[in-house]
């Protein structure tokens, strides 16, 4: 013949042709009902006669539990059916949540717009109205100790997040209006909150098929916890009869009565890319909005609100005392104020003369200069008295004579003790400064001209160079002192009662407290460590092993403490009668590898064999829920010390 590979193509067509014949005239399958498979939905599933007979057998098992005569390894529509599905329902959740968001978000601004159109065009009609308020304010804080309680409601609604008398919506309350009741700390943290539950909705949107798919396993211990079928660790589905290696374990799916598998390996790339973009998607929100929108905000308020921490500054540094500073001159200022105040004005000067664009019109003037004076640290014991006396009044108004003397016991003990420490204002040393210039950029500009006095060693070195009178100039010195001058808190964030706690007592303080909340963490990881331990101790299951290096933990640790190791391909091959008769370790073992599922359905093993292990799993999720409750009382209680050690510290601030 020409061509003497024709009788061979001729015979391989027939043999295939006799096979289709063959496979015609079969039965058709049936289920594990007895169900065809065509109304089963198995369709053809090709059997691989190089399969590892295990795997075939778990196959088997698994139509059989599904009501498929089949597993069908060779599509994968069924999967892209639930990849839609997801991805629809992600986008309409998504979009349900934040398109209203956005539209409500828009509204409010443009109503914030209008009010403050609305409040410009009132003009002088709007000053005399806020006038009067102010007025009416002033009269509700005149009064004696008769408790006034209608009075006091509508001091509290007046004073309290309201607008017109009516209190704020939970729900209509704009970002700006909460700008304006707690600051733009109060701004951005509720921001924050908003921004962070959209991100965890893309996440959640963006990682839902991931739970989908392993949600769809049974390759996790089942001890009864349900979160743990959702995560990777359950992805797969896994055989109690037959032991089938990791790296087949298969993702089985059933849609219309057809069971489709896919490899697991195949969907873990797919889901460690998804689980990639949500981690990388939170990473870059955290860092957009830490170091855009925080630094954002906060210049915008900054340019928006004018306070009184725009013109004031911080003095420190300064000299104690000096002879003639308790003298006065005719306007009852002392001689530390009158020159200190010389300074300011003088660098001020100097300044702007260095300053181009500066356009003040008006003269350089120290407005107000408050030195805080030395009490001894017992400024705090004066607030106290006030308070005391306060109290007393009440007490006598309400005619407790007991509470009444108890306390005027107290309040002449604290004024005796007060008489002796104390001297005249003017002659008490002087620990600090706080001063108030006539414009905004001459307080920016005194900062810049002591920036650099913020630094401990670049400041011993002005000082010791300027107290030797070589290399640096005088004129930032205050009776030969290199003062230092910062911007200077918010006024209602100062703490009056603090500033005249020596600074070495303010740092003994933060030690003690740093070490008493140390202890608070030490104590706090101890119990949680502990509460968690006794969970895995007593949830067995947790010590299974497959036999298989790349999942399994190092063995040799569990050798060298005699643990006993679960086998899971040994458990999976014993019979009842033989794990009746042994260890309690093999019973443990053969109940975990069961699962809860199956030993809760069969009455005989809940009284029986894994009686023991239901029992300790029970105790290790108590255990595990009691460590849960650990940290909310941690929680609670660290709330109420670290409230009192904050105010122990006594902070400038």
């Amino acid at each position: 013949s020409r061509h003497p590979h024709r009788p061979f193509r001729s015979i391989a067509q027939r043999a295939r042709s006799l096979a289709r014949g063959v496979r015609c005239l079969r039965p058709p399958a049936t289920g594990a009902k007895g169900a065809p498979a065509a109304a089963l939905g198995g369709g053809m599933c090709d059997a691989d006669p190089g399969r590892d007979p295990n795997l075939q057998a778990a196959l088997d098992l698994w139509a059989s539990e599904r009501d498929c005569s089949c597993v069908n390894l060779g599509s994968d529509e069924h999967f892209k059916r639930v990849w839609v599905f997801c991805i629809i329902v992600s986008l309409f959740i998504c979009l349900v949540i934040t398109l209203p968001m956005c539209w409500t978000s828009a509204k409010k601004d443009n109503d914030e717009v209008t009010e403050v159109d609305a409040e410009a065009a009132e003009g002088s009609k709007g000053q005399q109205n806020r006038k009067k308020r102010e007025e009416e304010e002033e009269d509700d804080d005149i009064g004696g100790p008769d408790p006034d309680l209608p009075k006091a409601r509508e001091h509290l609604r007046k004073t309290s997040a309201t607008v017109g008398g009516k209190w704020l919506g939970i729900f209509s309350t704009s970002v700006g209006q909460l700008s304006e009741i707690g600051g733009v700390g109060t701004e951005l943290y509720f921001v924050l909150l908003r921004r962070l539950g959209l991100c965890f909705l893309y996440m959640a949107a963006m990682t839902c098929m991931s739970a989908a798919v392993n949600s769809l396993g049974s390759f996790a211990p089942d001890n009864g916890q349900f979160l743990v079928k959702t995560t990777i660790g359950n992805i797969g589905a896994s055989s109690a009869d037959r032991f089938i290696s990791p790296e087949q374990r298969y993702i089985v799916l059933k849609w219309n009565g057809f069971c489709q598998g896919i490899p697991a390996t195949t969907m873990t790339t797919i889901i460690s890319w998804l689980d990639w973009g949500s981690i990388a998607m939170f990473v870059g929100f955290i860092a957009f909005f830490r170091f855009h929108s925080v630094p954002t905000v906060a210049t915008q308020a900054d340019r928006d609100d004018i306070t009184p921490k725009d013109y004031a500054v911080e003095i420190d540094k300064l000299p104690r005392e000096f002879d003639g500073m308790e003298k006065k001159n005719e306007e009852g200022k002392t001689q530390y104020e009158v020159e200190l105040s010389e300074l300011l004005c003088e660098r001020m000067n100097l300044m702007r003369t260095k300053d181009k664009n500066h356009n003040e019109k008006c003269g350089v003037k120290v407005e107000e200069l408050i030195l805080v004076r030395d009490w001894g640290g017992k400024f705090y014991d004066i607030k106290k008295k006030a308070m005391m006396m306060q109290e007393e009044e009440i007490a006598k108004h309400s005619e407790n004579e007991a509470k009444a003397a108890k306390l005027g016991k107290k309040i002449d003990k604290l004024t005796v003790k007060l008489d002796k420490k104390l001297k005249p204002e003017e002659e008490l040393p002087v620990v600090r400064a706080y001063a108030i210039v006539s414009t905004s950029g001459d307080a920016r500009r005194l900062v810049t001209d002591y920036r650099f006095s913020v630094y401990s060693l670049v400041r011993m070195l002005h000082q010791c160079l300027g107290n030797l009178g070589c290399c640096v100039s005088t004129g930032r010195f205050f009776k030969r002192n290199y003062i230092r001058i910062r911007t200077a808190p918010e006024p209602t964030n100062i703490i009056w009662e603090n500033q005249d706690v020596p600074y070495s007592m303010r740092v003994l303080r933060t030690g003690i407290i740093s070490l008493v909340f140390f202890v608070i963490v030490l104590l706090s990881f101890v119990l949680v460590y502990a509460a968690n331990t006794g969970a895995k101790r007593n949830m067995e299951s947790s010590s299974q092993l497959l036999g298989v290096a790349t999942c399994d933990p190092d063995t040799s640790v569990l050798a060298a403490s005699d643990a006993y190791e679960c086998l899971v391909p040994n458990a999976t091959s014993w019979t009842l009668d033989f794990v009746k008769s042994a260890s309690i370790d093999v019973k443990n073992c053969y109940c975990g590898t069961l699962g809860y599922a199956s030993v809760i359905q069969d009455p005989e093993l809940v009284e029986g064999i894994c009686k023991d292990w239901l029992l300790n799993n029970a105790t290790g999720v108590g255990l595990a829920i009691f460590a849960s409750m650990i940290v909310v009382g941690i929680n609670v209680v660290c709330k109420f010390i670290l409230l009192t050690l904050a105010e122990w510290e006594r902070p400038l601030s």
